[in-house]
């Protein structure tokens, strides 16, 4: 019976970090287009409830000027997703936070706002 290298132990999966790493130096190779969604600090247009027990990114809209999260975030609502163009970054336990508070949010730039 022939084994995989990975079964054979001979070669090992990447870390996370070394994948990420691995990705954006093929990404720069290719002429140096950014592989993550650039982060942006803007202010909150709608309130958030407090956080889970683990980071979260929740799908959200971006005017160029302020972000509100999607009412409906649960993994099988695609609709939310397809009218998204950014993430709020939610960190484990966060607070509830009030309109006008600074967070940090990811552009999905190919989804709306470039």
């Amino acid at each position: 019976e022939r084994q995989t290298p990975f079964e054979a132990g001979s070669v090992r999966e990447p870390s996370r970090e070394g994948l990420s790493k691995s990705i954006a130096q093929a990404c720069a190779m290719l002429g140096g287009a950014e592989p993550l969604p650039r982060p942006v600090r803007t202010i909150l247009a709608a309130p958030l409830k407090p956080g889970g027990s683990r980071r979260e990114f929740l799908r959200a809209r971006w005017d160029g000027e302020r972000v509100a999260a999607q009412s409906l975030q649960d993994s099988g609502a695609l609709s939310s997703l397809a009218n998204s163009n950014a993430l709020i970054d939610r960190a484990a336990e966060a607070p509830e936070s009030a309109i006008g508070e600074e967070v940090t949010a990811y552009l999905l730039e190919n989804g709306g706002v470039t």
